[in-house]
């Protein structure tokens, strides 16, 4: 994966992510949206399906329907669809022949857990093709490298080695150390084995009063930071509810402000700056409360059905999936 997912100098009208690596498929839609599409497409002009929603049926046809359809108020459409290789034999066909011929003011993202080389049995072309598994841990170290180079940082590579070991190799929690390395050493290129200690060996000063504030204002390095500093200290269960109660919060507070309530906001919601108030709501003003939601519930239900250990990485991918889901306009 090298310095970054996007190896071409223009957008191309479709992606396809193969491989079960959630934490690299985020990044990479976050990725396009900041290099390509940033500015270009209104959150009316993002559509998702989700095949494997046995919920709600979705045919080749909606899909087809939904990239062919102009957008209203932006430059670009962006669809994405989930689980795509879910779809019936003759749907996907249909899906696939269709591919080549995507409007250009479309971009799509189609995700899959199968493997890459099953993909370009379908058809599809390999430059359109990205491999996000996230089973080898070399993958892992080379994002890594990418991510700081992007922000003009450089690590040293027997303390990322040490950092992916010691994580499992999973990308979520690797990322959380990275980014508070990143806070730590300040205006330094090169984070080194000291920035990793004191990461450790720093005053546990915040709560999640702090964290909250953090991600309301849409902090990420600073979220991630507190939320390494207090996770050894706080109960899964508890912190997720906090997260919960203050970011349903933060949706009353906008309802309340956008009907010019001002005395029901007072009553609701604990707060004494309004302005402060209108700044926290306005960082959530394009995400539904509803996409927020079940983020959070995939967190809930994934956290009791894992064991304990496994609770601070699946906190730290709902959050990096939240910050996705503000950033995606």
């Amino acid at each position: 994966m090298g310095g970054g997912f996007i190896k071409t100098d223009e957008l191309l009208r479709y992606y396809v992510l193969a491989g079960d690596g959630e934490f690299f498929r985020n990044e990479f839609i976050k990725e396009l949206f900041e290099t390509f599409l940033k500015g270009r497409v209104d959150d009316s002009s993002i559509e998702t399906f989700d095949i494997s929603d046995k919920t709600q049926e979705t045919d080749a046809a909606q899909v087809i329907e939904a990239a062919n359809t102009a957008p209203f108020f932006s430059e670009k459409k962006f669809v994405l669809v989930k689980n795509f290789t879910k779809f019936k034999k003759d749907e996907l066909s249909r899906l696939c022949e269709f591919l080549p011929r995507i409007p250009e003011f479309t971009t799509m993202v189609l995700t899959t857990s199968d493997d890459a080389k099953d993909i370009l049995s379908a058809g599809i072309s390999s430059k359109n093709i990205l491999n996000l598994a996230t089973s080898q841990a070399a993958d892992i170290k080379n994002w890594s490298a990418g991510y700081l180079k992007n922000i003009g940082k450089e690590i040293d590579p027997e303390l990322l080695e040490y950092i992916t070991a010691e994580s499992g190799a999973e990308p979520a929690i690797v990322k959380n150390e990275l980014d508070k390395m990143i806070l730590i050493s300040g205006d330094k290129k090169e984070i080194t084995m000291e920035d990793f200690s004191r990461t450790r060996g720093v005053d546990r000063g915040y709560g999640l009063d702090e964290l909250i504030e953090a991600i309301v204002s849409r902090d990420e390095v600073k979220s991630f930071a507190i939320l390494g500093k207090i996770l050894p200290d706080t109960a899964p269960e508890q912190l997720m509810g906090f997260i919960f109660y203050r970011i349903k919060s933060l949706y009353i507070m906008r309802f309340f402000l956008s009907a010019g309530e001002f005395k029901k906001l007072f009553r609701f919601v604990y707060i004494k700056d309004i302005e402060k108030a209108k700044a926290q709501a306005k960082s959530f003003a394009r995400a539904p409360y509803t996409d927020i939601l079940s983020i959070i519930n995939d967190a809930d239900r994934a956290i009791k059905h894992s064991s304990r250990d496994r609770a601070g990485a699946i906190i730290t991918v709902m959050l990096s999936r939240i910050f996705l889901r503000l950033e995606n306009k």
